[in-house]
């Protein structure tokens, strides 16, 4: 199944050219984060894999690498890597929180359908499986 779509494209694009306009100028370090948890959430909406996004957050960290020491500004390194990492850590709590949150909807759906058949062992030993997942999600 083809999954290219011209308009995911052009949003997508869209945002990685307003963080790369906000990087170039004066910018606050809480707006661009922002930036990235916006395209983050995002690309969970058309079901983009994690995985993916962190190659394109490595992919444009490489390029503004580049950028810098082509410019011999090396005392900047540091902190774009150090930028980055909090990007990277930004990226993956969105990602979290968006599977934790379908993983609670999911074993809510499966407890309510045991409700019918719980007199069974095997049912009631899965039902205290999905409700420790639940509470393990909580803390």
């Amino acid at each position: 199944m083809n999954t290219y779509n011209e308009d995911k494209i052009t949003i997508i694009s869209g945002h990685y050219r307003k963080i790369l306009t906000t990087i170039n100028g004066d910018f606050k370090y809480t707006d661009v984060l922002k930036d990235f948890e916006n395209i983050a959430k995002y690309k969970i909406s058309i079901n983009l894999p994690y995985v993916l996004m962190i190659n394109d957050i490595h992919g444009l960290k490489n390029i503004l690498i580049s950028n810098v020491t082509k410019k011999n500004i090396n005392s900047n390194i540091i902190n774009l890597l150090s930028f980055f990492n909090d990007v990277g850590n930004k990226v993956a709590s969105v990602y979290l929180e968006e599977y934790i949150g379908s993983l609670l909807s999911m074993n809510n759906v499966r407890i309510n359908s045991l409700a019918d058949i719980g007199e069974k062992k095997n049912i009631i030993y899965y039902e205290a499986h999905l409700l420790w997942l639940i509470n393990l999600q909580i803390l």
